[in-house]
């Protein structure tokens, strides 16, 4: 069954670090395939208007995720909406343990844990993303 908009936002208020960075990445990685495959012709008119629309749902889902970062220490957005230098190291730090550390073992380890609602506080990225900033 699909979540209302406020089921979602409500779920995304309580997600820890981890799950906020997983939900960020993935509606990034989504929404870029998806406009990537329409403007190479490989989604009809009428799948588009379709995706559109859960894709922008998916973007204010997003966005809502970012604001949450407070809760870790990261002052995701700027004055003008752009994101912080603070924003582009932590997600780097995640992104890095995620896609370049994890061994193919350790990620199935993760996503089974994730899926049965296990703990998983204990998977991050060793040391502090803070140490990414530039001086």
């Amino acid at each position: 069954m699909k979540k209302t908009d406020e089921e979602a936002l409500t779920e995304i208020d309580t997600m820890d670090e981890l799950h906020l960075y997983f939900f960020i990445d993935f509606v990034g990685a989504f929404t870029w395939r998806m406009g990537h495959d329409y403007g190479h012709g490989r989604i009809s008119e009428a799948d588009w208007e379709s995706i559109k629309k859960d894709s922008e749902r998916l973007q204010k889902q997003q966005a809502r995720a970012v604001q949450n970062l407070t809760r870790f220490g990261v002052k995701s957005l700027n004055d003008d909406g752009r994101p912080t230098d603070e924003y582009r190291a932590w997600y780097s730090w995640w992104s890095h343990w995620h896609k370049d550390e994890m061994s193919n073992e350790e990620w199935r380890e993760l996503d089974s844990k994730m899926v049965a609602k296990e703990d998983v506080s204990t998977y991050r990225p060793k040391g502090d993303w803070r140490t990414l900033l530039t001086k």
